[in-house]
């Protein structure tokens, strides 16, 4: 899929999309020509990112701490009582 169908599917911007992939917590895309096309995995991965900021995980603590649940789909995962609790630090 390309990168304006996982933004919708996914509830989330295309700039947000980039970021993810340049901070390494999405996959990068295989290429077609100059196009960007995304596996079908992508879009429980954009949203488990989302829902990680939801619980008040920032980005740079994704990438720190390297979860590798992301990558995986792990969309259920992520809660409180399951996971390292958001830094109450300023990165």
């Amino acid at each position: 899929m390309h990168i304006g169908e996982l933004a919708k599917s996914a509830g989330a911007s295309r700039k947000a999309i980039y970021l993810y992939e340049e901070l390494g917590l999405i996959q990068a895309p295989l290429r077609k020509g100059s196009y960007r096309v995304y596996a079908p995995e992508t879009v429980d991965q954009v949203k488990t990112i989302k829902c990680a900021q939801s619980l008040g995980f920032r980005l740079k603590e994704l990438v720190l701490r390297n979860f590798r649940h992301i990558r995986e789909g792990c969309a259920g995962c992520w809660s409180r009582s399951s996971i390292a609790q958001p830094s109450q630090v300023e990165i």
